[in-house]
């Protein structure tokens, strides 16, 4: 999330490090676990430092190498497991039944699904894909949504999903099935096999300041 935090600030401008706390303290993310993040981005270049101490501030100096170590460094296809699942419902059964289960706070629209009912659907493709928060919820989803396993491609798809935390404070502001921060939905697309990365870019161009960051490295 601190990551998050310094790729979608609406400025360029300076900050300090308690700005960024006092912003993050919903997600629980303690000031010394920024402050080990901001070390190795200033001595990796990302980020440069003014003043000592207390005085000292903060500010981007290459957000699109920053963007960049991200995609290099996370996959969904690593960092995720999945299930695989055909139904006999429809997408919009599926859709009614979740929205009227006691999961709403339980689970997040994934991938295409996020893009979709975020309005930034950019494919064709159907495939339902929900973010358990909870993973032990897997066999009630499965009977809630009629699932049965299917190996070779799938209707529904199930994860567990690696950013527990941002994707829980967006279930927490959410008066029903919540979507990821947009930016979360580029990250995980972005490796996805099915299209993710064309749905990727058309969420990056659309977003600001995403599009200005991701236009340096899509070159």
């Amino acid at each position: 999330m601190i990551i998050a935090w310094l790729l979608m600030r609406e400025t360029n401008g300076p900050f300090r490090l308690r700005q960024v706390a006092a912003d993050l303290r919903e997600a629980r993310i303690s000031i010394g676990l920024i402050q080990r993040v901001f070390h190795t981005l200033v001595y990796e270049g990302i980020l440069k430092t003014d003043g000592l101490r207390t005085a000292k501030t903060f500010a981007m100096h290459n957000p699109a190498d920053l963007l960049q170590q991200w995609l290099n460094r996370y996959s969904i296809r690593k960092k995720c497991r999945m299930w695989t699942y055909s139904t006999a419902l429809s997408n919009q059964e599926l859709k009614e039944r979740l929205l009227k289960s006691r999961y709403t706070k339980k689970v997040v629209w994934a991938l295409h699904s996020a893009a979709r009912e975020s309005g930034f659907r950019n494919t064709n493709l159907e495939t339902v894909e929900i973010y358990l928060l909870d993973p032990q919820i897997r066999t009630s989803m499965e009977k809630l949504l009629s699932l049965y396993p299917e190996e070779r491609g799938c209707q529904v798809l199930l994860i567990n999903p690696y950013y527990k935390t941002a994707l829980r404070a967006a279930a927490a502001r959410a008066k029903t099935v919540a979507c990821p921060p947009p930016l979360y939905t580029f990250i995980d697309l972005y490796h996805f096999p099915l299209r993710g990365e064309e749905q990727a870019e058309s969420i990056a161009r659309r977003i600001h300041p995403l599009s200005e960051i991701y236009r340096k490295i899509a070159k």
